[in-house]
């Protein structure tokens, strides 16, 4: 799968806007959950549960098939 399948895939799995750009903050641009919480104008905890609930839905992704 293409790097912005993957993102695309991830963000439609996670199907809420806030926590999909704290997904991508996180794990794409390697931010802290402090930065985050300044850019998005929340508290840490908030970017903290966002992330948390991210996760969870991120994982049920099925891995990509190596292509042979």
């Amino acid at each position: 799968m293409e790097y912005l399948e993957l993102l695309a895939a991830v963000k439609a799995a996670i199907r809420d806007e806030r926590q999909a750009t704290v997904w991508e903050l996180t794990h794409v641009w390697g931010l802290k959950g402090i930065e985050i919480a300044a850019l998005l104008k929340v508290s840490s905890a908030t970017v903290s549960r966002d992330l948390e609930k991210a996760e969870t839905k991120a994982k049920r992704i099925p891995e990509p098939h190596a292509e042979q």
